[in-house]
């Protein structure tokens, strides 16, 4: 069964993707929605955060996220580790949600897929990309948060171009929610065919 990637920066519209793959039958596997899960109660990937990055990342059996950020995000290195540590137990949770599945098509949607290392799972791979201004207007809308740190967070994160160049195929969101729907269902059909 073939496994695509789909990611792309925040706001670029990666869900209205999904939305399209999911009217084409694949099964769509939300990355953050997993982490959440197995970060969120007494698991092995949450005990192995809190004996890895210190017992305060860890309260009342579930990820205390705001200590987890300071330890991690201004050191590369403990990211990294971060990132190779979970990515073993997302790769675990995939692969069983992918057996226990008759789709024949599955798309990964992971804003971290590269960074994760997912990417080398996959069949194929597809970026979303927008405008940053619209990635802007989009996270500020959907998650309540000022401009000035919408704009911290996608300085955080990889470039339009750098999914550009390491992509198999890029979906362009530069009009309509409906626009970037179609070209989504072209796409994800064209792969059903064997086209790309």
């Amino acid at each position: 069964m073939p496994l695509i990637g789909l990611t792309g920066r925040s706001g670029s519209g990666k869900t209205t993707a999904t939305e399209a793959a999911k009217a084409l039958g694949y099964l769509v596997l939300d990355c953050d929605r997993i982490y959440a899960e197995i970060t969120s109660s007494v698991t092995p990937c949450l005990k192995a955060i809190g004996e890895t990055f210190g017992e305060e990342t860890v309260k009342d059996g579930r990820l205390n996220r705001s200590a987890l950020r300071e330890k991690v995000f201004s050191d590369p290195e403990a990211m990294n580790k971060l990132n190779a540590l979970t990515a073993r137990f997302m790769g675990e949770e995939i692969r069983s949600r992918i057996a226990a599945s008759s789709a024949s098509f599955v798309l990964l949607d992971a804003p971290t897929l590269f960074q994760s290392g997912l990417d080398t799972s996959c069949d194929l791979v597809i970026g979303v990309i927008a405008p940053e201004e619209d990635c802007i207007l989009r996270i500020t809308s959907r998650d309540g948060i000022s401009e000035e740190d919408a704009r911290r967070r996608l300085a955080q994160q990889p470039s339009a171009d750098f999914f550009r160049t390491n992509c198999h195929a890029c979906l362009e969101n530069t009009e309509s929610r409906e626009v970037l729907y179609q070209k989504a269902y072209h796409l994800f059909s064209a792969i059903q065919k064997g086209e790309l």
